[in-house]
């Protein structure tokens, strides 16, 4: 068995598990282990609604207040994410 890391004609990367006669040439062939789906599994709607809220709570309106305060945006973008990537993970097993 071999692994092979490929990126599809929409530009995702997925990894494929090939058997040791299958070719690299046909990657998708393979047995395809990607991570969850979160273009189609999160609800990008809410997400930005959560994600406006978040920095509007942690009072970053302008992009000097960014660059004052950069742990704050990724704490932002973090705590709005995390939790839903975690889940597609926990739905997955």
């Amino acid at each position: 068995m071999k692994e092979v890391v490929w990126t599809d004609a929409s530009g995702l990367m997925h990894r494929s598990i090939l058997k040791d006669n299958q070719t690299e040439v046909r990657p998708n062939e393979g047995l395809i282990v990607d991570p969850p789906d979160v273009m189609q599994n999160v609800n990008w709607e809410d997400v930005s609604r959560e994600l406006h809220n978040a920095l509007v709570r942690r009072g970053l309106f302008t992009y000097n207040d960014i660059m004052r305060s950069q742990n704050q945006l990724s704490s932002a973008i973090l705590s709005v994410l995390r939790k839903r990537v975690k889940q597609l993970y926990r739905e997955e097993k």
